[in-house]
């Protein structure tokens, strides 16, 4: 792995670390209410048409093995990722999208998902929680990765 592959591993796992740490510290505060997200992984791109991700164990998706082909994000993963409770930066519940279409080892070029907020943005509409679409696409990642943490590890994971 190239010196700047290697930083950019070692920047993603602060990141996580400290998305996790501070997940962690907010439930001790409230006296031990929340749901704990252990599992955190960084998104971030891969050129213009895919995901690069890092977990605190794992790298995907950096430098091909050669003869192998390019790893990274793929739909399988994003499939397993839609039956999780996902937290978007340590915070934010979030329901991703199954990629339509999409053989599950085909690298994914765009997340989609539903992002919860509370509190409600005001629209008028009334109700306890705001919901808005998301979509990102690698070049929304260049400056800051995607953090996600979880309860538990998706099967089609890394650790």
């Amino acid at each position: 792995m190239s010196a700047y592959n290697s930083k950019l591993v070692q920047d993603a796992r602060t990141i996580l670390r400290e998305v996790i740490d501070a997940r962690d510290q907010l439930i001790r505060s409230q006296g031990g209410v929340g749901v704990r997200t252990p599992y955190g992984v960084c998104i971030l791109p891969q050129g213009d048409d895919s995901f690069r991700i890092v977990t605190l164990n794992e790298s995907i998706g950096f430098e091909p093995t050669k003869g192998e082909p390019r790893s990274g994000l793929t739909a399988r993963m994003v499939r397993d990722l839609s039956r999780e409770l996902v937290l978007v930066c340590g915070n934010a519940p979030a329901t991703f999208l199954e990629p339509d279409g999409r053989a599950d080892d085909e690298l994914v070029k765009q997340l989609e998902f539903v992002l919860l907020v509370y509190p409600p943005v005001r629209t008028g509409r009334g109700g306890h929680y705001s919901f808005f679409q998301v979509r990102i696409e690698p070049s929304d990642l260049i400056v800051r990765p995607l953090v996600l943490t979880l309860r538990n590890r998706p099967p089609s994971w890394p650790p």
